[in-house]
């Protein structure tokens, strides 16, 4: 009976520390993709101030899928002269949004996509329903022209 509960007891004590060696690995590989938490990109990238409107999202993203379905139901693309930048594979975009972050002054451990880099002003925007006010203002504008 004892050497049962002592091989119980071991099991236990192995399946508890494999577990908690799987979740904490999890997490490091989880804190190594977040774009929040990357290092900015090369120092070649393109200038912080630049002009351009940049639209930085991640592959997948639901929040950044609704901007996309309503940038291409308002067709966006042929009216306003913006560029997008996928950030979540690519870590030269990452490193181009970390720029843009910096240049706002904002918290990077704060920052997640769809963000906006709005070059003409030198501001940032984040979340879907700013970006969406961003690009409907400038849609509205753009059709007063």
């Amino acid at each position: 009976m004892n050497k049962k509960i002592i091989i119980a007891a071991f099991l236990f004590i192995f399946i508890s520390i494999a577990t908690a060696a799987v979740l904490v690995f999890e997490k490091n590989q989880n804190i190594q993709t977040d774009p929040a938490t990357q290092e900015p990109g090369p120092v070649d990238s393109p200038s912080i101030v630049d002009g351009k409107i940049i639209l930085f999202y991640g592959d997948g993203c639901p929040h950044c899928l609704k901007v996309e379905a309503f940038l291409e139901e308002k067709n966006a693309s042929q009216k306003i002269s913006f560029e997008t930048k996928e950030v979540w594979n690519d870590s030269a975009n990452r490193g181009l949004m970390m720029e843009k972050v910096k240049a706002c002054q904002m918290n990077s451990a704060n920052i997640g996509v769809p963000f906006l880099w709005d070059g003409e002003n030198g501001k940032c925007l984040i979340g879907e329903d700013q970006v969406m006010e961003f690009f409907q203002k400038k849609l509205d504008a753009a059709s007063k022209e």
